[in-house]
């Protein structure tokens, strides 16, 4: 009965969905692609696109090296992760990692107009988790530092970089609008580090830290009015940040552009997380207006 009763919501929360959204989408072509797909697989998924398919029977190769610490091969590098994970949790996490850095997922950082580090530029990974884009850029940047408060990815992210070490910094704290105990402002960490040129410094600045985006980018001003750094922040932990990171960064002088297609929450098993279930866009791409890209 509670097999019965679960399927049954599902398909509620389908039908709405696509009901909700079909007016909408005869203006907005990733709308409409998205929809198009729930329509085909009858499939809720946060990833939404054909792209998904792509990663659903890749075989991934699993290792653990002589520490007990699992890891895959990621363009010829050792991507760690947490030493409890199983084998089989690695490869659908590294699955999962791979479709959202897909070109087409509203997840990917990066895109043809804002792309990838040319070299010079500082990278802080705010939110890093595995550090998987940390390591895919760790050779064209001068430096990453990677901000990471989750205790459990810290072993492994040591030795992911490991052979990085000289250029490579992993700090345990929360990104936030203050600093004090586990926190941090990204200005105060700039002006304190003193391998650093301070705000004269060029950074491509990624956050990803579970809808605490805002006070972290309130605790940026110095960093955003420099006007000299990128920035690729996630919108889609919360409902109004999209339009909120916007309006921000317009304000400031930036160029802002969305990763293409959208991502669908609120409908999983965390609904008081994502709220109602809606699209969202990704990924808001935000660069200085002074700079040569393709942004709006």
């Amino acid at each position: 009965m509670f097999d019965f009763l679960v399927q049954l919501k599902y398909r509620k929360c389908m039908d709405e969905i696509l009901n909700e959204q079909s007016d909408r989408a005869q203006e907005d072509p990733d709308l409409a692609k998205a929809l198009s797909y729930l329509q085909k697989t009858r499939k809720l998924t946060y990833l939404p696109g054909e792209y998904e398919k792509k990663y659903k029977k890749i075989k991934i190769e699993v290792y653990r090296d002589k520490d007990g610490f699992p890891f895959v091969q990621f363009e010829g590098k050792r991507l760690y992760f947490p030493k409890h994970f199983s084998k089989s949790w690695v490869a659908y996490a590294y699955r999962t990692l791979m479709c959202e850095q897909d070109s087409e997922s509203p997840h990917c950082y990066f895109s043809n107009a804002f792309g990838a580090p040319a070299g010079g530029e500082i990278l802080l990974d705010v939110g890093a988790a595995e550090g998987i884009i940390s390591l895919k850029y760790v050779e064209q940047v001068k430096r990453i530092i990677i901000f990471e408060c989750s205790k459990d990815w810290i072993p492994a992210l040591k030795k992911t970089f490991y052979p990085y070490r000289e250029k490579v910094s992993i700090v345990s704290k929360y990104v936030s609008d203050n600093s004090g105990n586990d926190c941090v402002r990204l200005d105060d960490y700039i002006v304190n580090d003193t391998d650093l040129d301070g705000f004269n410094d060029t950074y491509i600045v990624k956050m990803d830290i579970e809808g605490a985006e805002s006070v972290a980018l309130d605790g940026s001003m110095k960093l955003l009015e420099s006007r000299k750094s990128k920035f690729l922040v996630c919108t889609y932990h919360r409902p109004e940040d999209a339009k909120k990171f916007k309006k921000l960064f317009q304000s400031m002088g930036y160029r802002t552009q969305f990763s293409m297609n959208y991502m669908l929450l609120g409908w999983s098993v965390l609904p008081n997380v994502f709220g109602k279930p809606s699209f969202r866009k990704g990924v808001i791409q935000a660069c200085p207006l002074k700079e040569d890209c393709n942004c709006d």
